[in-house]
């Protein structure tokens, strides 16, 4: 139940009458003003925005959308926005009281005082008719004339009607009431009553008539006639005030001291009761079944489901505050409460227990095994239900206990130097063994009435997981284990080792359900903790878990039904019970879910909620465009709008109508073309600021709090036109016309200039070419001339053998070589067989003069790598000539090559290495020998580097280095070639 004041935005407290117009608005009619309700702000109406009075008793919707207005000798209607008032009629006077009603023809028809007239309508016209002869009343609302019954086309022949009987339309046919049974009066308005014995009220319900009198309520079948006396309503009551149709299938009847619900056969419907010691003024049902109750102390909304749920309080509504529940094995439900009155409802009565020690605390936990009540609060009782039960109102124990801890009514079985602290939570193992997690530490009582304390662990709830054999506990730095009585942080859950934990829960397959004090719902399953996202800050303050392994958490927020589709938590499903569902409060401190029956104690009392009952409601909500503003201006509202481009700043408002809701809707919205992804607010408008000229289209979704959704009927389309700054056409075709010529003109230069740069490149290419193939030819008589020196040597020291065999390595060299300066690039196999051949013959030739090493990494696929032809020759070849051949001593010269990869560059690496005189020693020898030969291997392997760079945009790397001893003196040279792979 919602109760809204002048707090809440209503402009007065007084409220005489609720309408729920055709758009899904509640109008709502109070002596100082109408209002107009949206579920979350009431817009008001006053005599300031033409109201012809702030007194207004009520409204009644004609066919095509318009508001008439109750009020004093006034005409007036509210239709998109405005009020407009009509003429005064003449016959009125200033205290008259203007009633309308809309007959089931679709009449309007109209009276005050004593005058009844039909309003008719001649384009903007309004026509007054004034009907005089009173035969029959249609429909509760008017007197009808004998020519307008015959219009309605009803078969009446009222030469036979007995003027002194009094005659009733429904259903089709009139119903004649004798007088002498029933006494006409005048109806009331505003909802005032008189002294007389009729109350001029009929209505239709299913297919009976109903006529209220003053002591009764008589209903009309046919030929049948039966009724109930207000004595049989209400025994205390003496007379009816008012009575009702509420819907389809009931009505309310309000007496003189209060007000009871009846269905169609007359028989009362207890489930209303609780409304029964409130003041109505007019009570009403929307579509979806909730109540609107007009008193004079506010406005009271009840949502359907609320009407089918019980409440259950003590007559102190200070004691009200239940904070523990549970049920025994006979069926009866135990209480507890903040002020530390203990409770037993019996499904009919609630029985109060008065145990002085507990007064004044909460009593925090109720635990129920075997015999044994456990009753926790700033001190644990555990009471003998049989004893209990024969004592509805007995004090049990009649003086102030010394110790903590009692397991009897009389004596005390532990005795410690600290009192318990506020008991948390009570849990056994077995029935026999008790743990209870209190403000100071972890207690454990025996079942020979031992126990122990863990001193200094303050906890909020505590579990054992049996078969594991472990306590699990939840505490402020969030959940542990005690194990062989030590505390041990989990050290694989993270997340839940700094979150306080209010609430433990095992179910039945072992998995513990962990709630936390404002960081939601845990599951811990075989050393994995899962969040279940929907529960996110949430404060879990309990857990049931149900019959079904379902779980059932109480938060202050209302109840969240847990439903486990799969073991792995990969689906679940959430329902949601809030006030709207039935609860009295959404604080909730526990529950017990029975039978079908939810239990459960909250902050105002004890909810009672038939699960069966529960309707949740299958017709989507109603949403609602409310106002749209283009540049901070109201605009009617439309589908399309066709824009300027200065028209660009929108502001689109809207509603959606969920009553039930109060405001706990979620709204989804999508601008097309401004937004690629739908967004989530709570908020009642959106804004778009400067938006550039395009097309725009508003999407908008809406989702109650039982998850149904609706959507917008027409998504709202915007066209923002670009601007025009010139509107002649000739000046058009001359903006055009520049635009052409720069754009034929700019891509006229860019041709031209691409075509010269591609013809520049592809010459600079083809030159690059052909210097490559001059160098590769450059290179290769040098390395023959090299070779043939050679082979000269062996014959000129008539070394036939040697020279011989050194011919051969030389044919197979040359063949290799033949092949490998066709192409750019050789296979890195054949050139290490190359390198091979070559230094093969250079030992011949030098033999004994140094030693060859070639190593090659294993992760090389050396027939699937390609570098340079002939990049690595020269380099041996200086080594060899230049620096081993000059070596002297003891030392034996020394050429190694290694080949491996650089991964993280992606890069090819050969390294090589020689222990001869060094570059500087051998650069010296060069100027003092044959002076005719220039050597050009270097600077050929330079230019090809260069070349091989730019032509394939490689980056190729080449760095020689002097190696010293510590002396500073040459050792050898060291030549480093990165190759891109």
């Amino acid at each position: 139940m919602r109760h809204y004041t002048v707090d809440d935005g209503l402009p007065s407290s007084h409220v005489y009458y609720v309408h729920i117009d055709k758009e899904g608005f509640a109008w709502i009619c109070t002596d100082q003003g109408l209002a107009r309700f949206n579920g979350y702000t009431f817009e008001v109406l006053t005599v300031e925005d033409g109201l012809p009075s702030n007194d207004i008793w009520g409204v009644v919707e004609d066919n095509e959308g318009r508001l008439w207005l109750e009020t004093f000798d006034k005409v007036a209607y509210y239709q998109d926005g405005q009020i407009y008032r009509l003429p005064d009629l003449p016959e009125f006077v200033e205290t008259s009281t203007i009633i309308h009603s809309i007959d089931s023809f679709g009449n309007h028809l109209l009276r005050a005082s004593n005058l009844s007239y039909k309003v008719t309508w001649k384009g903007e016209e309004i026509q007054y008719e004034k009907l005089d002869s009173m035969y029959a009343l249609l429909t509760g609302s008017y007197i009808a004339a004998q020519d307008q019954i015959k219009e309605y086309g009803l078969n009446v022949d009222f030469s036979k009607v007995d003027t002194t009987r009094r005659y009733f339309y429904t259903q089709g046919n009139l119903v004649n009431v004798d007088l002498d049974v029933i006494d006409m009066m005048r109806n009331k308005s505003p909802r005032t009553t008189t002294t007389e014995p009729l109350i001029m009220t009929q209505f239709s319900l299913e297919d009976k008539l109903y006529i209220i009198a003053r002591d009764s309520v008589f209903a009309y079948h046919k030929d049948l006639k039966f009724g109930i006396s207000v004595h049989d309503i209400l025994p205390e009551a003496n007379k009816i005030v008012v009575a009702e149709r509420l819907g389809n299938s009931m009505m309310y009847v309000k007496t003189d001291k209060g007000t009871r619900f009846l269905n169609a056969e007359l028989e009362l419907l207890s489930n209303y009761n609780f409304l029964g010691n409130l003041e109505l003024n007019e009570l009403n049902e929307d579509r979806h079944g909730n109540l609107w109750i007009g008193t004079p102390y506010g406005l009271y909304f009840i949502s359907a489901n609320a009407t089918k749920a019980k409440f259950i309080a003590s007559s102190d509504i200070y004691a009200n505050t239940y904070m523990s529940l549970a049920v025994d094995t006979n069926g009866k439900y135990w209480l507890g409460n903040d002020q530390g009155h203990l409770y037993q409802w019996t499904g009919q009565e609630l029985f109060e227990y008065n145990v002085p020690t507990l007064l004044g605390s909460k009593i925090t936990d109720i635990y129920i095994s075997n015999d044994q009540l456990m009753v926790g609060g700033n001190f644990l009782y555990s009471f003998d239900k049989d004893y209990l039960n024969t004592l509805p109102t007995q004090q049990l124990g009649d003086h102030q206990p010394e110790v903590s801890v009692f397991l009897s009514r009389t004596r005390s079985i532990v005795r410690k130097r600290a009192p318990i602290s506020v008991v948390k939570s009570i849990w056994t193992r077995d029935d026999k063994t008790y743990f209870i997690s209190t403000g100071t530490g972890v207690y454990i009582i025996e079942p020979d009435g031992s126990a122990d304390i863990l001193q200094g662990v303050r906890s909020y709830s505590a579990i054992r997981d049996t078969t594991e054999d472990i306590l699990y506990l939840g505490m402020k730095l969030g959940l542990r284990e005690l194990r062989d009585s030590q505390i041990f942080q989990i050290s694989h859950i993270d997340t839940l080792l700094d979150r306080p934990v209010n609430y433990l829960q095992l179910d039945n397959k072992n998995r513990l359900w962990v709630g936390t004090d404002g960081f939601g719902l845990y599951c811990y399953d075989k050393n994995v903790s899962t969040p279940i996202s929907e529960f996110d800050y949430i404060s879990i303050k309990t857990i049931f878990l149900g019959a079904d392994n379902d779980l059932w958490i109480g938060t202050n927020q209302g109840i969240y039904h847990l439903i486990l589709t799969q073991d792995d938590l990969s689906e679940y499903e959430i329902e949601t019970f809030t006030t709207t569902h039935g609860l009295i409060s959404n604080e909730i401190n526990d529950i017990v879910v029975r039978s079908d029956t939810l239990y459960a104690a909250t902050q105002n009392g004890l909810s009672i909620v038939d699960l069966k009952e529960v309707d949740r409601m299958v017709e989507p909500p109603t949403l609602r465009l409310t106002n749209i503003d283009i540049n901070g201006e109201p605009v009617e509202l439309n589908s399309t709008y066709d824009l300027t481009y200065s028209d660009n700043n929108l502001s689109i408002a809207y509603v959606c109508l969920s009553f039930k809701s109060n405001g706990h809707i979620d709204y989804f919205y999508k601008m097309e073309g401004a937004e690629e992804t739908w967004y989530s607010t709570k908020s009642l408008r959106r804004d778009y600021l400067n938006l550039r000229p395009g097309t725009y289209t508003f999407y908008l979704k809406a989702r109650d709090i039982d998850g149904f959704e609706t959507e917008l009927k027409a998504p709202l389309k915007f066209v923002i036109h670009p601007p025009w700054w010139d509107t002649t056409w000739f000046k058009i075709l001359v903006v055009l016309a520049i635009i052409a010529a720069i754009l034929g003109y700019l891509s006229w230069r860019i041709n031209r200039v691409r075509r010269e740069a591609e013809r520049e490149n592809k010459i600079n290419k083809k030159f690059a070419e052909l210097e490559l193939k001059a160098l590769q030819a450059q290179m290769n008589p040098h390395f023959v001339f090299n070779a043939l020196h050679a082979i000269q040597d062996y014959v000129f020291q008539k070394d036939a053998r040697t020279a011989n065999r050194y011919i051969v390595k030389f044919s197979r060299l040359m063949r290799l070589f033949l092949e490998s300066s066709k192409e750019k690039y050789i296979i890195l196999s054949d050139e290490i067989s190359m390198l091979n051949l070559y230094v093969e013959m250079e030992q011949l030739r030098f033999e004994g003069l140094f030693d060859f090493e070639l190593n090659l990494a294993s992760d090389i696929e050396a027939n699937n790598i390609e570098i340079p032809s002939m990049l690595l020759q020269p380099f041996l070849e200086n080594a060899i000539n230049h620096g081993l051949v000059h070596k002297k001593g003891e030392e034996k010269g020394k050429l190694t090559v290694d080949v491996f990869t650089i991964e993280d560059r992606q890069m090819l690496k050969c390294v090589i290495a020689d222990n001869g005189i060094g570059r500087q020693r051998a650069a010296q020898i060069r100027e003092k020998s044959f002076k005719s030969y220039k050597s050009r291997g270097m600077q050929i392997v330079e230019e090809r580097q260069k070349i091989l760079n730019y032509i394939e945009g490689s980056e190729i790397e080449i760095q020689i280095i002097d190696l010293k001893n510590m002396d500073g003196e040459a050792i050898g040279t060291r030549v480093e070639i990165c190759i891109p792979l």
